[in-house]
C-alpha cells in the first residue's frame, strides 16, 4: 500500500497536470486558434497598408479605395469559417486579392500549429491549366476513370467552368480575370487541396463535363484522393521550370539565347553570373538574333534589366529606347510614400544586398541613397518624395539624348511566360521600343502603378505572416493598371518544357528567314 503522503503527492501532481491541461486549452481557444491568429494578422496587414501603400492617399485610385473601405469588414465576416492553418491563409488571401494588386501578397512564414491543424492534401486525379482558348487537362491518371490529357473542361455539376471558377475560387486566388496567370492559378486550385491552393467554403462537386479533341463530350465523377509526394513532384515539374543562372548560350548559327530569368540576384553566385552575362552580351556581333528568355522572371530590380540592355545594344541604344518611351508616354516620375516601417525594412534589405553583391554594388548605393532621402522626408513630416524614373541622370544631357539612334541590325525576340510582372514588365516596356521586335510565348502577368515592394513580418505567438506592400507610385508609364502584354505568337504547350519551347522558337525563326529571303520565293 502506498503511504498516505505518496497518495497526497500523486493527487497533487494529477491536479497540477489537469490544471495545466485545462489552462493550455483555455489559452489556445482564447488566443491561439486559427481564427484568433488570422484576426491578428489581418489587423496588422490592414494597418500596414494604411501606413505604407501610396494608393491610400491617391483619390484617383477608385477601385483600390472601394476595397480599402469595405474589404476589411468583409474579410472579418469570414473569420468564423477559419478552423485550420490553411483556412487562415485563405482568409488573408481573400483580403489581399480584393485589391487586385500583384505587389500586395503574403503567406504564413511558419506556424507551430500547422502540424496540429493540418488537413490532408488531396487532388482529383487530374490537373487543369488555363489556356487562351479555355481550360485543358495537362496531367491525369487516365485509365477510363479520369479525363485524358488534352481534354477541355466545359462545366461541373451543370455550371459553366468559367462561372464556377470566377465566382467561388478566384476571390481567394487572383480576381484579375483578364489575366492568363489568374485564370491558370484558379484552375489549378479547382483540383488540388494542398498548400498554396487554399479556399474557404470550397464547393462540393459531383461530376464534370469534358470535351475530347474529336468533339466527343463525356462526364467524369469528381472524386478526391490522397496527393502523394511523387505526384506532387510531377505536378511541380509541369508547373515550374528549374531555376538556372543568367547566361548566354548558342542555340543555332547567329542565334544567341539570353536567359534573363532573374532580376533579384539574391546570391553572390547569381550576381557573378549576371556580370558574366553582361560581358558576353557586350562581345556579340551587332547583327545576331537575340532571344531574351524571360520565363520565370517575376521581377526584382529594373536596374539589372537596364544593364543587360546597355551591354547588348550600347549606351546609345539604351538611351534610344528610353527616348521612345518618353515620346510616347511622357517623362515618367515616381513618388515614394515614406514611413518608418518602410525605412527599417529597407535598411535590412540594404544589408542583405551588400552581402550578396558587395558594399559598392550599384544596387546597394542606390538603395542607400533612397533610404537617406526617406529619413529626411520622415523627419520633415513629408507625405511623399519624388524619384526620377526613366532617365536616371541623363535628363540634363541633351547631347546624348538628341544623338540617340538604333544601330543594332539583328532580330530581337521577347519570350515570356504568364509570370512576367513588375521589373520583368519594365524590361519588356523597353524591349517593345526596338524596331520590328517580336514577342512570342505566353501573355504576361500585369501590375498597377503602385510598385517597388517592401517586406513586412508579423509574429503572433509562434505564428508568423510575411507579406509585401508597394511603397512607390509610378506616373506616365507605358501600361495601364493590370494590362498584360499579349504575344504576337502564343505558345499553348508547357511553357517550361525547354526542349519543346526551343524547338518551337527555332522553327519559327527558320520560317521567318524563309519568308524574308527573296531567293526562297
Amino acid at each position: 500500500m502506498l503511504k498516505p503522503y505518496l497518495k497526497i503527492l500523486m493527487k497533487t501532481v494529477s491536479a497540477i497536470m489537469l490544471l495545466a491541461f485545462v489552462s493550455a486549452v483555455v489559452v489556445y481557444f482564447a488566443f491561439l486558434t486559427p481564427q484568433k491568429r488570422a484576426a491578428k494578422h489581418l489587423d496588422f496587414v490592414h494597418q500596414s497598408i494604411t501606413e505604407m501603400h501610396p494608393a491610400v492617399l491617391d483619390p484617383s485610385a477608385t477601385e483600390f479605395q472601394a476595397w480599402y473601405k469595405t474589404g476589411y469588414e468583409k474579410t472579418k465576416a469570414l473569420l468564423p469559417l477559419v478552423h485550420s492553418t490553411a483556412a487562415e491563409q485563405a482568409l488573408l488571401n481573400y483580403y489581399l486579392v480584393g485589391y487586385k494588386d500583384s505587389h500586395l501578397s503574403g503567406g504564413i512564414a511558419y506556424s507551430r500549429y500547422s502540424l496540429l491543424e493540418r488537413t490532408k492534401e488531396e487532388w482529383a486525379g487530374w490537373l487543369l491549366k488555363a489556356t487562351t482558348q479555355g481550360y485543358e487537362v495537362t496531367f491525369s491518371l487516365g485509365g477510363g476513370n479520369y479525363p485524358e490529357v488534352g481534354h477541355q473542361l466545359l462545366s461541373c455539376d451543370g455550371q459553366p467552368i468559367e462561372e464556377l471558377l470566377q465566382n467561388h475560387y478566384s476571390p481567394y486566388v487572383d480576381a484579375r480575370w483578364n489575366l492568363l496567370i489568374a485564370r491558370d492559378k484558379v484552375a489549378k486550385t479547382l483540383t488540388q487541396k494542398a498548400m498554396g491552393y487554399d479556399v474557404l467554403a470550397r464547393p462540393e462537386i459531383a461530376q464534370c463535363l469534358f470535351k475530347s479533341s474529336s468533339g466527343e463530350e463525356k462526364q467524369f465523377p469528381f472524386v478526391w484522393q490522397k496527393l502523394d509526394e511523387k505526384t506532387k513532384q510531377h505536378i511541380n515539374a509541369l508547373t515550374y521550370k528549374t531555376y538556372t543562372y543568367p547566361s548566354l548560350t548558342r542555340k543555332a548559327d547567329g542565334v544567341a539565347w539570353v536567359n534573363v530569368s532573374d532580376f533579384k540576384l539574391n546570391t553572390p553566385e547569381a550576381y557573378a553570373h549576371h556580370q558574366q552575362l553582361l560581358k558576353d552580351l557586350a562581345s556579340l556581333h551587332r547583327n545576331e538574333t537575340l532571344i531574351f528568355d524571360l520565363r520565370l522572371n517575376a521581377g526584382g530590380n529594373s536596374d539589372f534589366g537596364d544593364e543587360i540592355l546597355t551591354a547588348a545594344f550600347g549606351k546609345n541604344g539604351w538611351i534610344y529606347l528610353m527616348v521612345q518611351l518618353v515620346e510616347k508616354f511622357g517623362n515618367s516620375e515616381s513618388f515614394y510614400r515614406p514611413s518608418w516601417s518602410f525605412y527599417w525594412s529597407r535598411d535590412y534589405m540594404i544589408k542583405q544586398v551588400k552581402l550578396s553583391q558587395g558594399e559598392n554594388s550599384s544596387e546597394a548605393k542606390w538603395l542607400s541613397a533612397i533610404n537617406a532621402r526617406m529619413k529626411k522626408a520622415l523627419e520633415n513630416n513629408e507625405q511623399q518624395f519624388s524619384q526620377q524614373e526613366v532617365f536616371g541622370g541623363l535628363a540634363d544631357n541633351s547631347a546624348e539624348v538628341e544623338s540617340a539612334n538604333w544601330s543594332y541590325r539583328g532580330k530581337v525576340i521577347i519570350l515570356t511566360d504568364k509570370r512576367c510582372v513588375s521589373s520583368c514588365l519594365n524590361f519588356v516596356d523597353r524591349l517593345k521600343q526596338i524596331p520590328n521586335v517580336l514577342h512570342w510565348g505566353e501573355p504576361t502577368s500585369a501590375d498597377t502603378v503602385y510598385t517597388e515592394v517592401t517586406d513586412m513580418w508579423h509574429d503572433y505567438h509562434e505564428d508568423a505572416y510575411r507579406f509585401m506592400v508597394p511603397v512607390k507610385q509610378w506616373n506616365h508609364r507605358a501600361r495601364k493598371d493590370n494590362e498584360p502584354y499579349i504575344p504576337d505568337s502564343v505558345f499553348n504547350g508547357n511553357i517550361y518544357d525547354d526542349a519543346a519551347v526551343e524547338q518551337w522558337v527555332l522553327e519559327k525563326l527558320d520560317h521567318l528567314r524563309e519568308s524574308t529571303n527573296p531567293l526562297a520565293q
